[in-house]
């Protein structure tokens, strides 16, 4: 087996897909992005390990540049980016611009306990009109501008979240279900739905304990935590339970087919047979 090392920038292939290692947290997990910015995981190191067995991970391609974009230059980026998007976009786009501009500028920790940092982002939210962000938020915007390729990873989607099908939960507790999700259920421990929901049960009732009784997360239901596995791709879903081996039999007759069509959601028409009823003629006519 190949060697890896997770290194911000680098490139790693996780269920036959190229993933860039955006940071690595707290020494014993690794978050990862796919190319596109589409999905970002955060794995610790035993369940990569887990992957890496099975053959669900491997070496990355080689990268022709691993340079990773100046703060500075990504911030500016931003605007260009979300100009094609919703105004809501667009807005929440300038929010991120100017605070992490703000915050760059200052040269100040980013914790909740640092006044500096208190006083910067108050003052560019109240010019702004917006609610002040946590550190928390912050820190996430910082590490994916710096540890993505341009400033796409950060301009949110609106149009993509909320409404019918899509999750309601707070930022935090989706951060929360994603996290037992791609280190329990999708693991080759095959942890249970019950188990995984009774872990995320847990978690959000230890963030609570640090939370003010006016800010509490709300514990999801055990059904809208079934439809968040359920969004994971199918390929994927399989591959992290039983290997990538397996998951490429399965899906052979259909590549890596990441949908999951309900009844009657896809339906194929044979236009070479005649109408239902109606007799074939034989012979010449007349």
């Amino acid at each position: 087996m190949e060697r890896i090392t997770f290194i911000p920038g680098s490139p790693v292939r996780l269920f036959d897909q190229t993933h860039i290692v955006s940071a690595i947290r707290d020494n014993d997990s690794v978050e990862l992005t796919t190319d596109d910015g589409k999905i970002t995981r955060t794995l610790q190191l035993t369940t990569l390990f887990g992957h890496y067995q099975s053959g669900a991970l491997r070496p990355g391609p080689k990268r022709r540049s691993t340079k990773v974009p100046m703060p500075e230059a990504s911030i500016r980026h931003i605007h260009h980016v979300a100009a094609d998007h919703s105004d809501a976009t667009k807005r929440q786009a300038q929010v991120m611009r100017e605070i992490l501009r703000a915050v760059e500028e200052e040269d100040c920790a980013i914790k909740d306990s640092s006044e500096s940092f208190r006083r910067t982002v108050e003052t560019v939210a109240n010019r702004l009109n917006v609610k002040p962000p946590k550190a928390r938020t912050v820190q996430r915007w910082v590490r994916r501008l710096v540890y993505s390729v341009g400033a796409r990873p950060l301009v949110p989607r609106f149009a993509n979240r909320g409404g019918k099908g899509q999750s309601r939960c707070s930022p935090e507790v989706q951060e929360f279900m994603d996290e037992v999700i791609f280190n329990g259920y999708m693991t080759t421990e095959r942890l249970s739905v019950a188990r995984c929901y009774m872990d995320l049960c847990a978690k959000i009732a230890v963030a609570n304990q640090a939370r003010p009784s006016t800010d509490l997360l709300k514990t999801p239901s055990s059904n809208a935590f079934k439809r968040r596995i359920e969004r994971q791709p199918a390929f994927d879903l399989y591959a992290a339970r039983n290997g990538l081996d397996a998951a490429k039999k399965k899906f052979r007759s259909t590549g890596h087919n990441v949908e999951n069509w309900k009844f009657m959601e896809c339906v194929e028409v044979d236009h070479d047979l005649p109408p239902t009823g109606v007799p074939i003629k034989s012979g010449s006519p007349g």
